[in-house]
């Protein structure tokens, strides 16, 4: 194997490869990168024993006649690439039981591995596939796994939950999420001849997040500098997803389990929601959940006309934070509510500047959250209450 790479170039694919090896893997071969040089084409292939990620590495003076199939330290090959000169050329070959990568003033050698322990991985079967090609534009998608990866479940034994749902139907598409206290939805530009859902896992869907922002960096600029659109192209079947955009291309299982029918969970609109500017209301909520410093806890809203008072207690060091918020617009009758300060504040942090809805329908039921009048997000959430405290009870 020899070629001739620009280390910049080289360095800026490895810190996405990287973010699919493991910090401690079970299986030592997966701390590795899989270098494959077939016709003078270089792929670079990473995976963490389910995620796959592959990318065609661009390179100069490749010589055709000399393939090769070999594993190198993900983490010492980055290091190696930071430290030299971006703009220097480094020439790599295989050189007995070493790989050197050699650059204007100096040169390293690497150790390389067969790769023939290396998993093998498995494309959708495009024949027996639910979804075949769905082209989605890529800057569209980032700004879904942006607004719907926070709400997910990072729990192993709840997979539907620890991944998002692409809700594909014959005239609209939404993505969801949930982490079984917040539920959030947003429209996803896609239509499909017939309805089909598909469960991303969390992982693959945060994975992918740079990798179409690096396609879009890289897609060819009109005179202009614009790049027109990039699609993230999906193709799955049962057992597995795979996502093609740009030069890269990552597979994972498929998720099996199924998601809840959000749809019967979204209450309807209230006549009389609070509404509220959200960076005030975030701001607030957050200075009182770190001044108790319980994240976990709970935090109580006492509603009354266009008041708003919240409340965090911390029973065991006997302390006791209120804070009035009067730029509020309330109608509906007076109420006590209380939610977890992390969910509730995460689910703030989910949604863009501006006025937001809350729409309450008592204090134990789901309580919907829309953007307001001048806001332009197109989330829409839902939270479920705690019980109120005893000891903030009216």
């Amino acid at each position: 194997m020899r070629f001739t790479i620009n280390p910049k170039r080289f360095l800026a694919l490895l810190a996405v490869l990287l973010r699919a090896v493991p910090k401690k893997p079970l299986d030592p071969n997966l701390g590795n990168i899989r270098l494959t040089m077939q016709k003078g084409k270089l792929n670079a292939e990473v995976t963490d024993g389910d995620i796959f990620l592959l990318t065609v590495v661009d390179t100069t003076d490749a010589d055709a006649k000399s393939d090769g199939d070999i594993l190198v330290p993900a983490q010492l090959l980055k290091d190696l690439l930071t430290s030299v000169n971006p703009d220097d050329t480094l020439e790599i070959s295989t050189e007995g039981e070493s790989l050197l990568v050699a650059w204007s003033n100096g040169n390293a050698r690497l150790p390389w591995f067969d790769a023939t322990p290396w998993p093998q991985r498995k494309a959708p079967d495009k024949g027996s596939a639910t979804i075949k090609e769905l082209p989605l534009d890529s800057e569209q998608l980032v700004k879904v796994f942006q607004k719907t990866l926070p709400a997910t479940l990072d729990e192993p034994d709840k997979p539907a939950l620890d991944a998002i749902l692409l809700d594909l139907g014959t005239e609209k598409s939404t993505a969801v999420s949930s982490n079984m206290r917040i539920l959030v939805c947003y429209p996803l530009e896609a239509t499909v001849p017939d309805p089909v859902q598909l469960l991303l896992p969390a992982d693959a869907a945060t994975m992918l997040v740079p990798i179409m922002q690096r396609a879009q960096k890289d897609a060819p600029k009109d005179d202009k500098g614009n790049s027109g659109t990039v699609n993230a192209t999906v193709t799955a079947d049962e057992l597995r997803t795979e996502v093609s955009c740009g030069t890269f291309l990552l597979t994972c299982s498929a998720v099996r389990s199924k998601f809840p029918d959000y749809r019967k969970i979204f209450p309807q609109p209230g006549q009389a929601p609070l509404l509220i500017d959200r960076d005030e209301f975030l701001s607030s909520l957050k200075r009182t959940a770190s001044t108790i410093n319980g994240g976990g806890s709970a935090i109580v809203l006492d509603l009354c006309g266009n008041s708003l008072r919240t409340t965090m207690t911390d029973p065991l060091a006997g302390a006791v934070i209120h804070e009035s918020l009067s730029l509020v617009n309330y109608g509906g009758d007076d109420l006590q509510i209380a939610f977890n300060a992390k969910q509730i504040v995460t689910l703030l942090d989910m949604f863009d500047s501006g006025e937001l809805c809350l729409h309450f329908d008592g204090p134990r039921k789901a309580v919907l959250v829309t953007p307001g009048e001048g806001n332009n997000d197109l989330l829409s959430a839902i939270i479920m209450p705690v019980q109120v405290p005893q000891n903030d009870k009216k």
